[in-house]
């Protein structure tokens, strides 16, 4: 997993953290639900092969987001931003950025 992709998941564990400290336990339907939808796009990820694809797919969540700053989105901007660079980036013969240890 290349450093980009590394300091996506900081720094999407850091938006969580800071959701849950400015809000405190009752917060965590909107932690599990952000925790969830970073699930989902990890999976997408893994069915995913090509480049263009995989930049397409991540650059859909920087809008989604901005759309949903009410619910936390701007926390998780830098993550996505990170993560979508990373999916520029690699060029790595089709390897492909996940969020998680793997090929």
């Amino acid at each position: 997993m290349s450093t980009l992709a590394w300091l996506s998941l900081g720094l999407f564990a850091a938006g969580e953290a800071a959701i849950f400290l400015a809000v405190g336990v009752a917060s965590w339907p909107l932690v599990v639900a952000w925790a969830l939808g970073a699930l989902l796009v990890a999976l997408a990820g893994r069915f995913i092969h090509g480049r263009l694809e995989r930049s397409v797919l991540t650059g859909l969540l920087l809008p989604a987001c901005v759309l949903l700053t009410f619910e936390g989105g701007l926390f998780f901007l830098p993550a996505v931003c990170a993560l979508f660079v990373a999916q520029l980036k690699d060029g790595n013969d089709g390897r492909r950025v996940t969020l998680h240890h793997g090929r």
